[in-house]
């Protein structure tokens, strides 16, 4: 139901922004009349439908997340990358593609917690500033990859994966759709309940949720609203 609802919106949505932009004859992409039309469409409510529930997406276990850690890639070096970006994501709560896109040069470095300001993020286009803290234990983790960067700028991916293609070493950055893929091999290949790497995210939230009694707490932690983090990442507490 929820996922119908989301697909709805956008293609009113889509009107919506083709009544407003004008083609090369001057008049609207899209006629006004049927945008206007189109905001009237109610949205599925539940019970009141067919269009099924979806089940309730919880966080990730760590022994889930730990488990798959051999798995990763047949390369050493690029396993090992890989799994500090993992522990990372884990310590951090960002979004995959927040910290795929992580640059040496966007993190302030100075004193025991740094502070990583995303150059783009998902609502960049709101005005909204997005920063992450990051502590001792998730510094541990990048400073190697920022001392032996091995030709790579500033402006290269913090998380960059070494590849050497007959010879010709290149870098490989990650994308989103990638990380998502080598998770879910890894987890087939470890025996254990497939994962993405967004569910990270609820962890995080969940995770400090709990620590502090505080869905506050938890959405400061992930930099979201307390509503939306409530809605979407902290997990129910059964306790």
């Amino acid at each position: 139901r929820e996922t119908v609802n989301k697909y709805a919106w956008v293609v009113c949505s889509m009107f919506a922004w083709g009544a407003s932009q004008l083609g090369a004859n001057r008049k609207p992409l899209a006629p006004p009349s049927v945008a206007d039309m189109l905001v009237r469409v109610r949205k599925l409510k539940a019970g009141r439908t067919s269009a099924p529930e979806s089940v309730p997406v919880e966080s990730v276990k760590w022994s889930d997340v730990e488990a798959i850690f051999p798995h990763l890639h047949a390369d050493e070096k690029r396993r090992a990358v890989i799994e500090s970006l993992i522990r990372v994501h884990w310590l951090t709560g960002m979004r995959p593609s927040e910290i795929l896109s992580m640059r040496p040069c966007d993190i302030s470095r100075d004193g025991d917690t740094w502070h990583y300001r995303p150059a783009r993020h998902k609502n960049q286009h709101r005005s909204l500033s997005l920063e992450y803290w990051i502590g001792p234990n998730a510094i541990s983790l990048i400073r190697p990859l920022l001392a032996n960067r091995m030709g790579l700028s500033d402006d290269d991916p913090v998380f960059a994966l070494p590849r050497v293609d007959r010879g010709n070493s290149k870098i490989w950055r990650l994308q989103p759709s990638n990380y998502r893929r080598i998770v879910h091999d890894a987890c087939v290949a470890a025996g254990v309940p497939p994962w993405y790497p967004h569910r990270l995210r609820k962890s995080r939230a969940t995770e400090v949720a709990r620590y502090y009694q505080s869905d506050t707490h938890g959405a400061s932690a992930i930099g979201d609203s307390p509503d939306t983090a409530r809605k979407h990442y902290i997990d129910p507490d059964r306790e």
